[in-house]
């Protein structure tokens, strides 16, 4: 709610201006000038894409909340027709063949493909198998594509995340929503373009804050306690965020090879990473975290790639092998981004021993005393 209120209300405050000034990028007016013309640029041209994931992400964000609402109206009828519990048990030497798998569901779905096949419990009462199948064509519930659960000996459909009949309204209307927050439809290029839009969302929030603090920071002739914390909570949050995920990127290529569950081992380097880059941040300030933090940012991004290299050069170890188009892109992706990130580290470094020494943004080592009310320059 509060992030539909920012874009909102932005473009509400930019309104008398949007005419004159929206293409307009004022290098010659200074530096915070060209900041405020890029933040509503790119705020304007990305409203529509971060209005639907606002309202989006309420959809599942809320899950439970829905069906405990709806489970007033129900009363004691179940809000899903519940599948009857089987007392049989089955046997795996009855399992039917693979192909068998892929004629029925080349007869419940139209112009989809078969991506995995996920058994379990195949000598029990319960046997289950999840089938995963993909078609660009259609608002897949995400990017990895639908699925479908059956009973894998009677093909009894449990569950679907698409309609199994006409009646079915419910079902692509849930979808829908998911699929529009994460960018389940248009294939690779859908999936790129939602990845470029959501960094125009990531400098929309970072740019604000920056903007923020600057407008804060020219009122005081002496930076504020709630100023510098801000300054931290803002490099500890961003920039810990980004660099705990190019850090998971990485260790996913590591964790291929151990056959551990990989989902858990991503929530755990994450958040190590994340929290550790946080409270850096507030233990040497905005300044000397944000140049750091920036260097590791770009070592992770490098690695991805170098490490990729490793196939080429010791074929013995087994390791993984880039062919597909898509991870190719996201190998110079990274690249690209290591060296947008070390420039950037070498921008924010020049500042902080060369910009204005007044500032959140300077080393405290390097700020100059006051003498005879004269500020001392470098």
């Amino acid at each position: 709610m509060l992030y539909f209120l920012a874009l909102v209300s932005g473009i509400i405050f930019l309104l008398p201006t949007l005419t004159k000034s929206f293409f307009a990028l004022r290098k010659n007016k200074g530096a915070n000038r060209f900041w405020l013309d890029s933040h509503n640029l790119i705020g304007v041209i990305s409203l529509p894409f971060h209005i639907i994931i606002a309202i989006t992400v309420v959809v599942f964000a809320f899950h439970d909340a829905f069906y405990g609402g709806l489970s007033v109206g129900y009363g004691e009828r179940p809000l899903f027709e519940q599948p009857q519990k089987s007392t049989m048990a089955y046997s795996i030497k009855h399992l039917p063949t693979m192909n068998t798998y892929l004629k029925k569901v080349s007869e419940l779905t139209d112009g989809y493909e078969v991506q995995s096949m996920a058994f379990s419990g195949l000598n029990s009462a319960r046997p289950s198998v999840g089938i995963t199948i993909m078609n660009t064509q259609e608002m897949m519930r995400n990017s990895a594509g639908d699925f479908i659960y059956m009973n894998p000996y009677t093909f009894e459909v449990t569950f679907s995340s698409i309609p199994m009949n006409a009646a079915d309204v419910y079902t692509p209307l849930i979808s829908s929503f998911f699929s529009l927050h994460f960018g389940g439809y248009g294939g690779d290029l859908g999936r790129w373009l939602y990845f470029i839009m959501g960094l125009l969302g990531a400098f929309l929030f970072y740019s604000g804050n920056l903007l923020w603090l600057e407008k804060r920071r020219q009122k005081h002739a002496q930076q504020t306690k709630p100023n510098r914390f801000m300054a931290s909570l803002t490099i500890g949050v961003c920039l810990g965020s980004v660099l705990a995920v190019t850090t998971t990127l990485l260790s996913s290529k590591w964790l291929y090879l151990t056959g551990v569950q990989t989902n858990n081992y991503y929530l755990c380097c994450y958040y190590v990473v994340f929290f550790i880059a946080f409270s850096y941040a507030f233990a040497s300030g905005a300044a000397k975290s944000a140049i750091n933090l920036l260097y590791l940012m770009s070592l992770a991004c490098l690695f991805i790639p170098l490490t990729t290299l490793l196939t080429l050069f010791i074929p013995s170890m087994g390791l993984w092998e880039t062919r597909q188009v898509a991870s190719i892109m996201v190998e110079l992706v990274a690249f690209v981004f290591s060296g947008i990130f070390y420039y950037a580290a070498c921008k924010t470094k020049h500042r902080a021993y060369y910009g204005e020494r007044n500032s959140i943004w300077a080393l405290s080592s390097t700020i100059q005393p006051y003498e005879d009310k004269k500020t001392v320059l470098l």
